[in-house]
This record gives C-alpha cells, structure tokens and sequence, in this order.
C-alpha cells in the first residue's frame, strides 16, 4: 500500500491480468486496487488485507493464496520494518514483530507459493539491503534478517534453477520511503545515518533494476550505481579484513580478534581437552552463572561438554 509494494504494482499493472496486494492498511490497500484496475482495463487487482507479522493472519493468508486458480506467479516480498537503537535497550515486542515480518512471513510465503510455481511457473523477488553485507551496530537485528534473507534467497535460487524458478535479493541502501520514520524508536531526534543523502536512491530505481535483474536472471542486484559502488568497496574491504591476519600462539585470528584475544586465551591441544582444568580453558575468568541453551543432549552426558 506505500514505499516498494507500491511501486512494483505500479510498475506491473501492465505486465499482468492479475494482482493480489497485500498489506495491513486496508483502506489504502483498496484505493490502491481501484486505481490501478481503472488505469488498467482489464486488470483485476485483489486486495488482501493482512498483518503479516501475526502468524494466525500470515497462516489464513497464505490459504487464500492457495486457493487461487493456477497460474504463472510473481512473489515479490517487499514488507519490512526496522528498530534503529542498542539492541539491549530495545522492546522485545518491537524486535520479535519485526523478526516475525523480515524473516517469518518471507520464509512462510516462499514455503507456501513454491510447489504451486513448480507446477505451474513462477518467479520471487525478496527485498534485501545493502546492510546484509555486514553487521551494522544500533541496527544489529535488522541487518542481521537482510543477510538471511539474502542467503535465503541465493540458496533457494540454487534449489529451484532446475525447475525454471528464479530467485533474487535486491539489496538497495538509503531509500527515500516510510521506513526510517517507522524505524525510530519513540523519543529518538539523532539521525541515524549521517551522510546517507549521498547514497540515496529513488523507489522507481530500484523497482526498475529489480525487474531488469530478474529478467537477466542475477541472483542478487544492488540499485543505482552509487550502491553498487558502495557494494564493491564493502565487499573488498570484508576480504581484506578476512585475510590480514596473524597469529597468536599457533592459532590463526583476524587481526581484531588477536588484539582482544592475545591477554586472554592460549593455545588448547585437543589432547589437554581430556585432563584440562576449566579455570586454565576459560583463561582464569570467573562467571556467577553460565547458560546453556539448547545443550540438553550435553547436559545428559556430562563427559562430553568440554567436547
């Protein structure tokens, strides 16, 4: 109903006798509906209204979607939401939302709609970032579900090459929609990317190059061009890091890690592994309380935890 969902059905309106939009906003939803199927004679544009970060919505959705007569299909996953601040400071209703529509309701769509394109035909575009390129403090949840996203993508594209399916991560950076206002949090005046007018690029940019992309079959498109410079200088400077490295007591370590670990931690044989004192594995330090999730199977054999 706004920002990339309205523009990619702007753009396609043309390219199809058939549009199913999705959105919470239920009146701007049906406006946008009723715009396009005037401008477009013969288009049939569905409206579906839905929360997709509410599971039981998200389930009754994808029935819907099920239900429909078979055909070609393009998905295009374009919701998203951000949470711009200290991870620890945020509320943990706000993250769990915005994992639920980045990630959950991405992954459930592409599970609902894929066997129907291998019967029939179909395509999926998953809005990305250039933030899943590298962890981005303040912004660690976010650009942590783009880089699934992109990593969901690239292997669902590899799955799917056989039987004609395309699948594409766009990773635009700064783009000028309802996002970053959505994405403060109450009370915050900061701005929370200096010099991203610099790197700003249109809606309809990105939309266009997305459609071109998929036509050319790219598994993944960086829009405008100041972004796919920022996208190369990002990449670079990841395998550089990766590979200037040194070592600590026989142990290789990025140069980061060195510096923090060469006070603390020694070389372990995995030999000592079997006689080793704890205090000397975890380098002297003392912890009140130690948490382990998830390790039942270890915790029923307590010989195997040092493993």
């Amino acid at each position: 109903s706004s920002g990339f969902g309205k523009a990619f059905a702007r753009t396609l309106a043309s390219c199809t006798g058939e549009l199913v939009l999705v959105a919470r906003n239920k009146e701007a939803l049906q406006q946008l509906a009723a715009e396009l199927e005037e401008k477009h004679p013969g288009l049939r544009a569905a409206a579906l209204p839905c929360d997709l970060a509410d599971e039981s919505a998200l389930d009754n959705l994808a029935g819907r979607l099920l239900e429909l007569p078979a055909a070609k299909t393009l998905l295009i996953n374009n919701a998203g939401a951000g949470d711009y601040g200290e991870f620890s400071e945020g509320s943990w209703d706000r993250i769990r939302t915005l994992l639920r529509l980045n990630v959950e309701s991405l992954t459930r769509l592409c599970h609902a709609l894929i066997p129907v394109m291998k019967r029939n035909g179909g395509d999926i575009i998953n809005l990305s970032s250039l933030g899943a390129l590298l962890p981005i403090p303040d912004f660690a949840v976010y650009a942590a579900t783009k880089a699934y996203v992109s990593s969901l993508s690239e292997a669902l594209r590899l799955e799917l090459r056989e039987h004609g399916i395309r699948v594409m991560a766009v990773c635009p950076g700064p783009v000028s929609t309802g996002f970053g206002k959505a994405a403060r949090r109450p009370g915050f005046t900061g701005n929370m990317m200096p010099g991203r007018n610099a790197f700003d690029t249109s809606v309809e940019t990105v939309v266009k190059d997305s459609l071109r992309a998929l036509a050319r079959g790219r598994a993944r498109v960086f829009p405008g061009m100041k972004i796919r410079l920022a996208a190369m200088l990002l990449a670079a400077a990841q395998y550089l890091a990766q590979h200037r490295a040194c070592t600590t007591d026989g142990i290789t370590w990025s140069e980061a890690e060195a510096a923090h670990a060469r006070p603390h931690y020694r070389r372990v044989e995995v030999a000592d592994l079997e006689t080793a004192d704890l205090h000397t594995l975890l380098a002297g330090q003392r912890y009140d309380r130690i948490v382990c999730a998830d390790v039942l199977e270890h915790l029923r054999q307590p010989e195997r935890i040092l493993d």
